[in-house]
């Protein structure tokens, strides 16, 4: 069964994942190149409640981020989502709001 897709079309972003404990301090990750992709799918389980948080940057350099996406999660709830992103620069921020160590696949 073809799904007609190209595996050249998609592209795991590993400066952009998080995969074990999750710190109370949350995590952010680096400034990441989404090179000619305009659409970044994400999927994160945590077993601590949090705030997903996308920025979008207009230069690897840039320090002026500016807040594209905000969404509460539960603690051991499946979160996916899709966006289409302006720029070919970004980084997420995930804050752990119970602010105590637990596991998270990003």
């Amino acid at each position: 069964m073809s799904l007609n897709t190209n595996p050249n079309d998609y592209r795991w972003l590993p400066s952009s994942s998080i995969t074990g404990p999750f710190p109370a301090g949350g995590y952010k990750s680096l400034v990441t190149n989404a090179y000619s992709f305009t659409t970044i799918n994400f999927n994160l389980r945590c077993t601590k409640n949090t705030v997903f948080k996308f920025f979008t940057l207009q230069s690897i350099n840039d320090t002026n981020e500016q807040l594209f996406y905000e969404k509460t999660v539960s603690a051991n709830t499946n979160f996916s989502k899709k966006l289409a992103i302006p720029s070919n620069y970004f980084n997420v921020e995930i804050v752990n709001s119970d602010n105590a160590d637990g596991e998270i696949v990003f």
